[in-house]
């Protein structure tokens, strides 16, 4: 049996391995994608920005991987126009998924986004079709939770 928090791994590694170079930005933190994100940006120089709006999770990782490049948000708007981002990862609050990975359009290369079988549609409003914006997408269908990456 696997664990369904972690099934993002696989499409989060092609992601990394394929990513110019400039920060990444995680949105939703836990124990899968932070301490992934923490080494590959430690090893690669990159600065990483993780945003959480569950005080649960922050107090919990935050304080063991916060230093000086990498950085934790409370629930900021992370997709502010002047910051960019060659990696985001979308893993976060089910309401704003949409509007993140239709506002990183401007300012990402590449967002992975956890969660994107069909079942898990009713859950996260207007995902899909933010998805379908992007101009390039590759599906990681092999384990339930599904991940997307789309690109540019």
């Amino acid at each position: 049996m696997y664990d369904i928090y972690g099934t993002h791994q696989e499409a989060l590694a092609w992601a990394l391995g394929r990513a110019a170079h400039g920060s990444i930005l995680e949105v939703g933190i836990g124990w899968w994608s932070t301490p992934c994100l923490h080494g590959f940006c430690e090893a690669t120089g990159r600065q990483l920005v993780s945003v959480e709006n569950q005080s649960g999770w922050m107090n919990e990782i935050a304080p063991i991987y916060a230093n000086q490049w990498h950085t934790f948000w409370w629930d900021h708007p992370a997709v502010a126009p002047d910051l960019k981002w060659a990696i985001a990862l979308i893993d976060g609050d089910a309401l704003k998924r949409a509007l993140f990975i239709r506002a990183l359009q401007a300012n990402c290369n590449c967002v992975v986004v956890h969660d994107t079988e069909p079942d898990s549609r009713n859950h996260y409003p207007e995902m899909e079709e933010a998805l379908s914006e992007w101009p390039n997408r590759k599906d990681f269908t092999r384990i339930v939770p599904h991940t997307a990456v789309v690109w540019k």
